[in-house]
């Protein structure tokens, strides 16, 4: 059975900067803005998934 999961979006602190929306440049170690949020320290996150479930049928063993 294969079945689709659609996740709504969320709003969520953006991971790259923990929400301050600056980060460092690891060159010049001056404070520059997430391109990740734009700056906003936030981000929508959503989901799509799709699961294979199948019922298990074990190898029988021959010895």
């Amino acid at each position: 059975m294969i079945q689709e999961i659609d996740k709504l979006p969320k709003i969520a602190l953006c991971r790259k900067c923990r929400g301050t929306g600056k980060v460092q440049d690891q060159e010049t170690l001056e404070e520059k803005v997430c391109d990740q949020c734009d700056g906003s320290g936030r981000v929508t996150v959503s989901a799509k998934m799709i699961l294979d479930i199948r019922p298990y049928h074990p190898k029988s063993n021959n010895l």
